[in-house]
Parts: C-alpha cells; structure tokens; sequence
C-alpha cells in the first residue's frame, strides 16, 4: 500500500523508478560515459532514459537521468512536486513552462544550456532538430516521495506555487 512503509520495503522512489520501465545504472560513483549508457522507451515521459543511481546521490535525496527526446519530437507535458535541474548535452530545442489556465512561456536552449523548472508548473521540451537531444537532469524527486508517500500526489496536484512562478515572461 503507498502511503505506508513496513521495515525491510524499497523506499518509494526506487518502487517508483522500477514502474517507470527504464534502466537503472547504479554505482559507487561516477559515470564513464552518460552519453553511452542504454536508454529504453520511457511510457510517461514519451522519450527514452535510464536512471543514474550514485551512493553519493542517493545518500543525499537526488535522483539524476539522463533522456532522449527523438528528433523533431517532445516529450510529454508534465508536472511534479518536485525541484528539476536540466543541462542539455546534445542538441537545441525549447521548453514552454505553464500553468493550467495560463499562457505558455517558452525559451530556446541548446548544447551546455542549464535551466530549471519551476516547481509543479506544468512544462515540455520540444526538439528544435531531426537529430535526437540528449539531457542530464538531476532532481529532489527521492526526498520528495519519501516525504509524502503518494506518486500521484506529486504528479497531480493542483496547487501553484506563485512565489516561485508566476508566468512571467522573464523566468
């Protein structure tokens, strides 16, 4: 049952990460090459990926991934109660950030570009190229799920976090 953890359980991220269908590369540290590691179909996401899983990162209540957006697609829209930084390591393309019942807000990144999502606003990245995007994305998603227990609270509430975006142009 979510919601409830009986000792000896998987913690709720890693329940999660294994529903998402995606490989998971775990290590001490390090990665040798991310652009090389096996990426599958990833259902929720429209793209592909597979999980980082560092002691080091797991210690601290990060979860990092790397995805592939395919050529002159996108990724799906989604939105999470979580913190999500995102660097670009291969391709160009643009993010539109919303939420619900507002206008869209884009920007255009590309190779080395780093931004991040505002917390629980609705966004998308899009591919600007025929050639596939690769990102790196790390975020506080593990913290988040252990605090309130609940994947679909985090990917489906309502609330909007106006002290940290507001739609403005500027973000």
């Amino acid at each position: 049952m979510e919601g409830q953890r009986m000792p000896g359980q998987r913690k709720i991220y890693e329940a999660w990460m294994e529903k998402e269908g995606i490989p998971v590369y775990e290590a001490p540290a390090g990665v040798e090459d991310i652009i090389e590691l096996p990426r599958r179909p990833w259902a929720r996401t429209g793209g592909r990926g597979t999980f980082i899983q560092l002691d080091g990162t797991k210690q601290a209540g990060k979860l990092i991934y790397v995805a592939e957006i395919p050529g002159g697609g996108s990724l799906e829209p989604e939105k999470h109660l979580y913190d999500e930084l995102i660097y670009i390591l291969r391709g160009r393309g643009l993010s539109e950030i919303w939420h619900q019942g507002q206008n869209k807000r884009t920007f255009e990144w590309g190779a080395g570009s780093m931004f991040a999502i505002p917390l629980n606003a609705w966004h998308r990245l899009v591919n600007g190229s025929r050639e596939p995007v690769l990102i790196l994305a790390a975020s506080n998603a593990p913290i988040a799920m252990e605090t309130f227990r609940n994947t679909e609270f985090i990917f489906n509430c309502d609330y909007n976090f106006t002290d940290r975006y507001t739609g403005q142009a500027d973000y």
